[in-house]
């Protein structure tokens, strides 16, 4: 095999990365061509390390290798244990309402499935229905790997921002209150939101979120003030009050200024990719910070942040995942009719 192959595919998914980095980041693709970029980078390399005795080379690839196998082999473990010992952390601190229980559910889930996978494919070997309903559930379980997968790396490049953009409005995303405070994961908001700001001459502040049922006043209004006491001028400040959840914040803030505007999103760090994707389907050109959130809240956070995220695309990957069962389906029949 030459290396010709190796380099014209580097160079392509390289390309595709920069692409769709610069003109429009706010997709899973950018996740599943920064995977596929890095593995036929690494192969190229590869290649000519072997190809000419380069030494060094091999052992910082091996090396590379070794750092990228050894937490996807131990991974699955540390998953299982951080959601384990954070989802009790979050019980024992947030209570026992069934949004917190979803960390500890999946960890007992993933530390149950191998087992119990294994139990029926051994106990039902030789029946090819149950078979074929195990490749099903694997199969269909993979994807949701991949995908987590492709969000996730998708999520951490949308953090970062390698070229300097103008912003004229800056939309800080409410998140309930204390009766007319603002919570200490809003706060981390509203002060991450006033960093960007004081950074862009002529920028505003956009405060959004409406009143809930339990609130005494509307978010935006509750932020406006906290944003005051930090020093913002009033000037600066538009307040956005009716919004009822991420499409509202994003949706009416966006009637709120001029057109063409440079905007930046602000939210906390596992919110902020499904904010981004929610603003593209709504044609709103943006960038986006997060804001810091405790590790135990974030990750179960971040669970639903990506339920969210296959509701909002269930479309597209309850089709996917349709065509996957239609296809096993057609696979078992023809199994049982031979």
């Amino acid at each position: 095999m030459t290396i010709l192959p190796l380099v014209l595919l580097t160079i392509f998914f390289l390309v595709l990365l920069g692409l769709t980095y610069y003109r429009e980041p706010r997709t899973l693709l950018l996740g599943i061509y920064f995977v596929l970029a890095l593995l036929f980078l690494g192969a190229t390399l590869f290649y000519l390390a072997n190809q000419f005795d380069l030494r060094i080379l091999k052992f910082l690839l091996s090396l590379a290798i070794f750092l990228v196998i050894l937490p996807l082999l131990a991974g699955p473990s540390i998953l299982i244990i951080t959601l384990l010992v954070k989802g009790i952390q979050l019980i024992k601190r947030e209570g026992h309402a069934l949004k917190n229980l979803l960390s500890l559910g999946i960890g007992l889930g993933l530390l149950a499935f191998p087992y119990l996978f294994q139990m029926i494919a051994s106990h039902y070997k030789e029946n090819s229905l149950v078979t074929g309903l195990l490749s099903l559930v694997t199969t269909m379980v993979i994807y949701l790997i991949l995908l987590i997968s492709a969000y996730t790396i998708s999520s951490f490049l949308n953090l970062i921002h390698w070229f300097k953009r103008p912003i004229d409005y800056v939309l800080v995303l409410g998140s309930g209150l204390m009766g007319d405070k603002v919570t200490p994961l809003l706060a981390s908001r509203i002060k991450k939101g006033i960093e960007i700001y004081q950074k862009h001459p002529d920028c505003r502040l956009i405060l959004s979120g409406g009143q809930g049922k339990d609130e005494l006043i509307a978010e935006g209004q509750a932020m406006a003030k906290y944003a005051l006491s930090q020093g913002v001028p009033e000037k600066d400040i538009i307040i956005e009050d009716r919004s009822k959840n991420t499409r509202e914040n994003l949706q009416f803030s966006s009637h709120l200024m001029a057109n063409k505007a440079n905007l930046a999103i602000v939210t906390n760090y596992y919110h902020l990719f499904r904010a981004l994707l929610i603003a593209r389907d709504l044609g709103i050109p943006c960038i986006g910070y997060g804001a810091k959130t405790k590790f135990y809240f974030s990750l179960n956070a971040y669970i639903r942040e990506f339920i969210g995220y296959l509701y909002f695309k269930r479309r597209l990957h309850g089709g996917v995942l349709l065509f996957i069962v239609a296809l096993h389906l057609v696979l078992i029949g023809w199994s049982l009719l031979r």
